[in-house]
């Protein structure tokens, strides 16, 4: 079941202090930009994922979200000694590490050994387990060239469903939004970055035309009003933005976004992005669910479903852009909702622009589902779904 609406203080004050601890930490930057870290570029990593040694007090009281979290658990020796203990024995160089709370792990990245040694890590009891370091691109670009594109059911849904998610709690994981839009004048944001200064935290295209789907509120004649303008969005910046306006990012960007976002509790988690099965952020989204968050990620074209991230799985649903705005063969089993693949939407500095993927498609599922929880107080995420294929089907 979902959630009651709303623990308001306890969702105001958990952002507050995401967004405190998340500022302390990379606030201090001496430039507004910095490139990708050297190893980063590296086309062969791996993470190695083990057990959290310390105290439950120290777990959860060191800990700082932020994508350099790890500062907060820097100076912990148990931590530092535990993970050069293992580095050593392999003769293994740290490029990174990073404890997760909510998983009670700690992960270190580090160039990809030889098959002897990598079989070795495997079997070492103190691993849990060794996974390969992914990258994750966001879907939607900017498209100048309008298509064909049937409207009709977002369109009905506009007029016939007056709520606009009052209430509702959504964690968009994307890059930043140029929340000084003037269209975000009336909207309820908060955000806080897990991707450092790299990148335009300031003025990314792809956030920003995803958030203004789901909660611009017009402030002019020529403004965009989104059906969830009334909804609480938290924008969690764990990807920044490269070239053709998209964004990147990682394990490590996104797996301390999703470990900020189940201390948030959302209703809803937007995810407009894709990339390959990544264990760590699955065991991460697993806790998200099991809290009742429904997800809504961007459709993958590229893999079959089991090699996807988001896995298919029960409160876990794709958006299909879709050029004529109608149902694709999978939608069959249940967790493929179709939404118009072109959108007009914010852009930074003030500005609007045409987008278009399946990216685009998931923010207006995202708004869409909002607004039927927000008519529908404490449906459970099979309802919400039945109400979202029933509009999404209707003729």
């Amino acid at each position: 079941m979902l959630r009651p609406r709303f623990k308001r203080a306890g969702w105001a004050i958990v952002m507050s202090l995401v967004f405190a601890a998340n500022l302390a930490l990379t606030g201090c930057a001496a430039t507004p930009t910095q490139a990708v870290p050297d190893w980063e570029t590296q086309s062969d990593l791996i993470m190695v994922v083990i057990d959290d040694p310390r105290s439950e007090r120290r777990k959860r009281g060191n800990s700082g979200p932020g994508y350099s979290a790890r500062l907060s658990y820097e100076d912990d020796p148990i931590l530092r000694r535990a993970t050069t203990e293992i580095a050593s024995h392999y003769s293994l160089a740290v490029l990174e590490q990073w404890p997760l709370k909510n998983l009670k792990v700690h992960c270190f990245v580090v160039a990809k050994p030889s098959a002897e040694v990598l079989r070795a890590l495997r079997a070492d009891s103190r691993v849990r387990w060794v996974q390969p370091f992914n990258q994750f691109l966001t879907q939607s670009v900017a498209d100048g060239k309008p298509r064909t594109s049937n409207n009709s059911v977002m369109l009905r849904f506009a007029t016939q469903i007056v709520e606009r998610g009052k209430g509702v709690r959504i964690a968009v994981v994307d890059t930043s939004a140029d929340q000084s839009h003037p269209d975000f004048a009336g909207s309820s944001l908060v955000a806080a970055n897990f991707a450092g200064q790299r990148g335009q935290p300031k003025t990314e295209t792809h956030g920003t035309a995803v958030v203004g789907l789901i909660a611009a509120t017009a402030n002019s004649a020529n403004g965009l009003s989104a059906l969830a303008s009334e909804a609480e969005v938290r924008i969690l910046r764990a990807c920044w933005q490269i070239g053709g306006g998209r964004g990147k990012c990682n394990t490590l960007t996104l797996a301390l976004a999703f470990d900020a976002a189940i201390d948030l509790e959302p209703d809803i988690l937007n995810l407009s992005l894709t990339g390959r099965s990544d264990r760590v952020l699955e065991e991460l989204l697993s806790v998200l669910l099991d809290k009742g968050t429904l997800v809504v990620a961007a459709y993958d074209d590229k893999r079959p479903p089991a090699e996807r991230f988001p896995s298919p799985q029960a409160g876990v649903i794709y958006a299909y852009g879709a050029a004529d705005g109608w149902l694709t063969s999978e939608s069959t089993l249940g967790n493929v909702f179709v939404a118009p693949r072109q959108a007009l939407s914010l852009a930074p500095m003030g500005g609007y622009g045409l987008f278009s993927g399946h990216s685009i498609a998931t923010p207006q599922i995202v708004a869409m589902a909002a607004s039927l929880m927000h008519r529908h107080p404490g449906a459970d995420r099979p309802e919400i779904q039945a109400h979202l294929a029933d509009w999404l089907t209707k003729e």
